[in-house]
């Protein structure tokens, strides 16, 4: 059988199991001055028995991140969510979409938002 990248370490034993465990989704920055370049980090643990699998869309606002993570049970990280404000708009937002080996949420999706100050 062959495998596609990523494919392999989402199959696992139906006893073990990865859970992506996240206490919010969305922030808003609020108003904001124009230019101003914001980032909030998002808490993500592995509240199962089995690894949890993260594949990172590249939006280019996820700084720092790799494209591919493994977290152990019990492991924590910080997602850094990136984003510019720019004059042009009023009401801004950056989404980060992330998918996970945890069969009860495979896809998560961070939001920052925030509004310049014109």
């Amino acid at each position: 059988m062959t495998y596609y990248r990523g494919q392999a370490e989402m199959m696992h034993s139906k006893t073990e199991v990865a859970r992506a465990v996240i206490e919010t989704t969305e922030y808003d920055f609020g108003e904001v001055e124009p230019g101003e370049e914001l980032c909030h980090r998002f808490s993500l643990r592995n509240g199962g028995t089995h690894r949890l699998v993260l594949n990172l869309a590249d939006c280019g606002c996820g700084e720092g991140m790799t494209d591919h993570l493994v977290l152990m049970p019990g492991e924590k990280i910080e997602i850094p969510v990136r984003m510019k404000v720019h004059s042009r708009w009023k009401q801004q937002h950056q989404l980060l979409v992330i998918s996970t080996s945890d069969p009860q949420n495979p896809r998560i999706e961070l939001l920052v938002r925030g509004k310049a100050a014109i």
